[in-house]
């Protein structure tokens, strides 16, 4: 008893407070935690006062009649309502105790440097116990290897590049198969770190479909203990594949030529470039005023685009200008000319700003009639890319390998 006392104390209670608290309990030092956590105990109820019930016979009018009825009614009521309100009470009062026995668990583990309380819970059951007749769905290195191939394969196809890097690097490692030099990638290098980095199924397609593994000391370090030929010649050919199957793998390639056709006419910086742009931008109105106008952002090339204002009746052309004039006056022709497009991102499905008319016949139309106002947003895209991003060329594609 003296020693829960002094525990008590050392949790900041005075030491009377303490040992009623353990006489009421019989010494349960947890329960007298929990009291003294809740407060000073209620007072004693005071004994109901007997009453004594007296049969009378009283003569009653139909008057009194009514009256005794309402009054047996509000007494009812008013019991009633007593004892949802005890019941309440009584529920509070069970709750709060609860919370003060896990408090006072939770003092004395603390207090004893312990950090697990008393009372464990149970274990929540498992999905498959709970539910029996639930099938949980196999992960990826419990499928077949068939499987593991052909989903890790089609995570990785919408990515060009990472394609490409792959078998290119596979048919190296293969081809000098005996050189323990080969056999190792490193991730971190700036040509893999560019192509595959973030690409979803490249590390699995190396370890579940090659055998690759991760280097403990360095985790962009992968290596490969031995060349397994069957192992190679299967991701090699669903890699290859890709370029007659995939419809995503074709649309990212077409994506990345044309990338690569736009930078270098960006990169033109001759006179005579220089010349033609500054034309061009002349040609273009002057940005209005906040009030009233379009908000157009072109987007150039992944994470690189151009934005400004234009009012609202500016014209089509006036935006061709500005482009041609930001980027590449070579931009002017492929345009006009219908080679290359400016898609509105803001309908769906995405449509060139010209729909199916020539763009020379939308030239002189405002950006209201075209549905640019009071804002849009433009990719600039090669037609072949904006005829296969549709639904129509998907179709085309897909009955061309069928």
């Amino acid at each position: 008893m003296n020693q829960s006392i002094a525990q008590l104390e050392a949790m900041g209670f005075s030491r009377a407070s303490a040992q009623s608290a353990l006489n009421r309990v019989n010494g349960n030092l947890e329960r007298a935690v929990g009291i003294l956590l809740s407060g000073p105990p209620p007072p004693a109820p005071e004994p109901p006062v007997p009453t004594t019930v007296v049969d009378t016979v009283v003569d009653m009018t139909p008057g009194d009649e009514d009256d005794e009825l309402r009054r047996a009614i509000e007494l009812s009521k008013e019991m009633e309502l007593k004892e949802k309100k005890a019941r309440g009470d009584k529920q509070r009062k069970a709750a709060r105790a609860a919370s003060n026995n896990a408090a006072a668990s939770a003092a004395l583990s603390r207090l004893n440097g312990s950090s697990t309380t008393a009372q464990q819970t149970k274990a929540t059951p498992s999905a498959v116990s709970s539910h029996p007749f639930v099938k949980v769905p196999k992960t990826l290195a419990e499928k077949s290897y068939k499987e593991q191939v052909l989903r890790t394969v089609f995570r990785v196809s919408p990515h060009s590049l990472a394609v490409d890097t792959l078998i290119k690097t596979l048919e190296t490692i293969k081809t000098n198969k005996t050189n323990p030099k080969y056999r190792s990638i490193d991730m971190g290098t700036r040509g893999f770190k560019r192509a595959l980095d973030g690409v979803p199924g490249v590390t699995d397609l190396l370890t579940l479909g090659i055998g690759f593994k991760r280097d403990g000391s360095n985790k962009n370090m992968f290596k490969l203990d031995f060349v397994d030929e069957a192992r190679f010649y299967a991701v090699l050919s669903a890699l290859k594949d890709l370029s007659t199957t995939s419809h995503s793998y074709n649309l990212s390639r077409l994506r990345r030529v044309w990338e690569k056709r736009l930078e270098a006419l960006m990169a033109d910086d001759t006179m005579g470039e220089i010349t033609k742009r500054g034309e061009c931008l002349r040609l273009s109105p002057s940005e209005p005023g906040t009030a009233a106008c379009s908000i157009v952002t072109v987007n150039i090339k992944e994470g690189e685009n151009i934005s400004r204002r234009f009012a609202a009746d500016d014209m089509v052309k006036d935006v061709l200008y500005w482009v041609s004039g930001s980027v590449s006056s070579k931009l002017y022709d492929l345009i006009l000319n219908d080679e290359v497009m400016l898609v509105n991102l803001s309908k769906h499905p995405k449509v060139a700003v010209n729909e199916d008319e020539p763009f020379r016949d939308v030239l002189n139309a405002t950006l209201q009639r075209l549905e640019l106002w009071p804002s849009c947003e433009l990719d600039l895209v090669d037609k072949d890319i904006l005829r296969m991003d549709s639904e129509d060329g998907r179709r085309e594609f897909e009955a061309k390998i069928k």
